[in-house]
């Protein structure tokens, strides 16, 4: 395992700029992100989420794609989803004062994206538009570069070169 200069742990690829890029072509890195991808789909499919209101958006998509490991799963949701989730188990928590987040374990749902003055598609497009993988909605690849190129983090910049890379 190796720690990148974000202070994040990156089992994933190349271009995250870790000392030993050959541990991200082994079997054990190959078998590992396996697991992971099946993580993701099954700890999305244990929510019983309704299709068509709700997409994976951020890491877990990467996931989906055996891309790099998933931490947290970030999803958009529908104001109808919304008010069912509010009835359940799901708490509201303030990220920011103008961003709020309804969390169930290690899930984050909301419906919007995040308030970016440089960003902010239409919510029900992106759902819409989203990739099925194993009955699991996930942002479209397309879009979640223009989200991360919109945030602009490192962690970010990096996962848009896993997804281009990706894409050729």
């Amino acid at each position: 395992m190796e720690t990148c200069q974000s202070g994040r742990l990156y089992l994933f690829a190349k271009e995250a700029g870790c000392k030993r890029p050959r541990e991200f072509e082994s079997p054990r890195f190959r078998k590992f992100m396996l697991i992971e991808k099946d993580n993701i789909f099954n700890e999305v499919k244990a929510l019983e989420l309704p299709l068509g209101e709700y997409c994976v958006v951020g890491g877990g998509v990467l996931s989906a794609h055996s891309l790099r490991p998933h931490g947290d799963i970030d999803l958009l949701i529908t104001k109808k989803l919304q008010a069912e989730l509010e009835k359940r188990d799901w708490q509201k928590v303030q990220k920011r004062i103008d961003f709020e987040v309804l969390v169930f374990k290690n899930v984050e749902a909301s419906t919007d994206m995040v308030t970016l003055e440089n960003y902010k598609p239409n919510i029900n497009e992106v759902i819409k538009k989203s990739d099925i993988i194993n009955d699991i909605p996930f942002s479209n690849l397309l879009d979640v570069v223009d989200f991360k190129k919109a945030l602009g983090r490192e962690k970010d910049l990096t996962d848009i070169k896993l997804i281009k890379s990706f894409l050729k």
